[in-house]
């Protein structure tokens, strides 16, 4: 299996949850009243933009966005690198990486040593295996916001993609001081201690992270942002049976996302069983004809239940799309 689509949103998840100046509750009520107000605002179009992307609703966050940066010119906020960051961050949520990695370069031409940029990037680039690249820009991050939480967020991301946990658990360890309420943060320290064998250690990670989500599910239920990147952690923590229960609801919420399917297909795959992934890798291509990595795992669950003949039908599309 090609698995999860990706790490970076539990990444993204950091940089929306620190976003400056936005303020908001639900999909529904917000700045519903600002929006009816100032329609050719840049702010409020950008803060509904925000919300949207956090609760899975990638196309309405897309239209706000542009009318954010119609409405740019004579605002003061959002400014430009943060318009250009979140268009990444939904051109990543389509599936389009290298449109996300322009529009993320594109904001540091307007914000050269931005944490929430480079640190997007960093993920992004390490998520792809282009260590060299994660590499520079990492480096220029820690340069310039040595201190600061996104940076060793960053840096353990980093370091987990290139196997290597003492460096991973030594700058998670120093995010969670930085911000003991980061859920994220204690599930992929427990990724490093795991990969260390300090299971003990990774357990209680894992029950932070959780009493932490669902402090946040109880307090903000439509941020379905946070419930995938929760999910995509557990998986990668081992705990599949409550991944997969956070992956089935997504689902239920909305049985037209592909990344979701593809997430449940990659985790159904990864516990053998094949004949249910099918199901979602089918429906992941269906939402996402474009996308490689669907037809690879469908190819790939084929021939795990010996149906070789359509397995390399599969792969030959996969093939024509690259």
């Amino acid at each position: 299996m090609k698995g999860f689509i990706s790490l970076l949103l539990v990444f993204l998840v950091l940089v929306s949850s620190v976003a400056r100046n936005i303020t908001w509750t639900d999909p529904v009520s917000l700045n519903a009243d600002t929006l009816n107000k100032s329609p050719f605002k840049a702010r409020p179009h950008y803060g509904a933009a925000l919300i949207f992307f956090n609760t899975g609703e990638a196309d309405r966050a897309l239209y706000h966005l542009n009318m954010a940066e119609r409405f740019l010119k004579n605002a003061a906020l959002p400014r430009k690198n943060d318009i250009y960051l979140l268009y990444g961050n939904i051109a990543k949520e389509k599936g389009m990486d290298e449109a996300a990695i322009g529009y993320y370069e594109e904001a540091l031409k307007h914000d050269y040593y931005s944490d929430y940029t480079l640190g997007a990037i960093v993920v992004m680039l390490a998520d792809k295996g282009r260590i060299n690249e994660a590499g520079n820009y990492l480096s220029r991050l820690a340069n310039r916001h040595p201190s600061k939480f996104l940076t060793k967020m960053a840096s353990g991301y980093f370091y987990l993609a290139v196997e290597m946990p003492v460096e991973a658990a030594r700058y998670l360890s120093e995010a969670v001081g930085l911000n003991p309420d980061s859920a994220e943060a204690y599930m992929k320290r427990a990724r490093a201690y795991q990969m260390l064998g300090r299971e003990k250690d990774a357990k209680a990670d894992v029950a932070r992270a959780k009493k932490i989500y669902a402090k946040l599910f109880s307090d903000l239920p439509a941020n379905i942002g946070a419930r995938k990147a929760f999910a995509l952690g557990l998986a990668e923590v081992g705990d599949f049976n409550e991944a997969e229960a956070q992956f089935r609801y997504l689902i239920d919420k909305n049985n037209d996302d592909p990344e979701l399917h593809n997430n449940l297909g990659s985790l159904l795959a990864m516990q053998g069983r094949f004949g249910e992934a099918l199901g979602h890798f089918q429906r992941t291509i269906e939402l996402r004809p474009g996308a490689v990595e669907p037809y690879l795992n469908m190819a790939d669950a084929l021939e795990s239940l010996g149906r070789l003949e359509e397995a390399q039908k599969y792969r030959l599309a996969a093939e024509r799309k690259k």
